[in-house]
């Protein structure tokens, strides 16, 4: 928008009459020498201005690049900061997981346990059950003793 009212503006002042050697009208005195300096001068003033108005645009172009890029930093920081806390976040669940395997090996390794246990339990039931018989076997055995000794006393009386 300022660019547009600055080359009006020089536009305007291109075309406006005037006595100045740069920017008047052919004037009729004037020497062939004088007229070509004053051509020379005038493509001179033309590209000076012509440069400015490049340089303020190239500047205008650069400064909106700089705020784009502000803009940008500012998007990549919030990212940044965001990735950061998922990188924080995943660490713990990577901890907790590790432990989790940790505690799921002591588990293991306690079922195990538990299982020689009822092994063992088992064997000393089983070794009770055969102690039980092994008296009941005993007191049948010194019954039978005894029925023999009775029979043989028995016996011999009669």
């Amino acid at each position: 928008m300022k660019f547009a009212i600055l080359f009006k503006i020089l536009i305007t002042i291109s075309e406006a009459k005037s006595d100045s050697l740069l920017t008047g009208t052919y004037n009729p005195n004037s020497t062939l020498r004088d007229v070509r300096e004053i051509d020379v001068l005038r493509q001179l003033v033309n590209q000076e201005t012509l440069i400015r108005v490049s340089v303020v645009n190239d500047v205008r172009t650069a400064v909106n690049d700089v705020s784009s890029v502000k803009r940008n930093l500012e998007v990549t920081e919030t990212t940044v900061t965001t990735l950061l806390q998922t990188i924080a976040t995943l660490k713990r669940e990577v901890a907790a997981l590790r432990q989790d395997d940790t505690l799921s090996q002591k588990i293991e390794k306690l079922k195990r346990q538990i299982d020689t246990l009822k092994q063992n339990n088992s064997l000393q039931q089983t070794m009770e059950s055969l102690k039980r018989e092994i008296n009941t076997i005993k007191q049948n055995n010194t019954l039978q003793q005894n029925m023999e000794i009775w029979f043989q006393n028995n016996t011999l009386q009669t």
